[in-house]
């Protein structure tokens, strides 16, 4: 009876551990497979993914990238831009006269509407400049250098969007620049073509209040 019984425990032990070992390859099998199928979901995510950053890489460049402009337009930009140049420092040294001056020239010579550009290109153009003339003749019409300074911000803006999308004259380094203590702390921008900063909003007041933002 005894060795009868052992024989009975010794199959039974090896048709469980043989049972065992059939379903653990099984769950290996099993997991494997989802291992993979994971694995290439992951490959597709990863790829699509990819592919997103790929075309949102794209359409920032082709956002940031420069749009051609007429050589006559060329011209009037970057002008303009010396000209604002000019407007900034004058500010920054506290001289009206010469900011009024700047102002009337660029006026004079700055030309909104032009039918050589289209689309986009065209809206952007007609918009900012209409803003930039808008800002000018105010400045131009400054009793003193609060109200000049005050329609300076949004000549700012308007020179740094045409700035952003067009490029501005060769050879010159750009910067913003901010002073966060502008209107009551409120803040506001400029651009310089020149190291260090020259505050056109406080003057000699507080001439270096203020730092760079970036590069344009």
């Amino acid at each position: 009876m005894v060795i009868i019984g052992l024989g009975i425990g010794i199959l039974w032990s090896y048709q469980s551990n043989k049972t065992h070992s059939k379903m653990d390859h099984k769950d290996h099998q099993m997991s494997s497979g989802m291992d993979h199928s994971n694995h290439g979901s992951h490959q597709e995510m990863n790829h699509s993914n990819m592919d997103n950053m790929d075309n949102m890489d794209n359409m920032d460049k082709e956002m940031k990238g420069k749009r051609d402009l007429p050589e006559s337009l060329r011209k009037q930009l970057d002008q303009t831009v010396l000209s604002y140049f000019d407007i900034q420092k004058a500010l920054s040294k506290d001289d009206l006269a010469k900011v009024k001056n700047r102002s009337k020239q660029i006026r004079s010579t700055l030309m909104p509407k032009n039918e050589k550009l289209s689309g986009h290109t065209k809206t952007l153009w007609e918009k900012e400049t209409q803003i930039l003339l808008h800002a000018l003749k105010a400045i131009q019409s400054s009793k003193n250098l609060s109200e000049a300074r005050n329609s300076f911000e949004k000549l700012s803006l308007s020179i740094e969007m045409l700035v952003t999308h067009f490029g501005g004259p060769k050879g010159q380094h750009i910067a913003k620049y901010h002073c966060p203590m502008v209107d009551n702390n409120r803040g506001a921008d400029w651009l310089q073509n020149s190291e260090g900063t020259q505050n056109p909003y406080f003057g000699s007041q507080m001439f270096s209040c203020g730092s760079m933002v970036k590069e344009l």
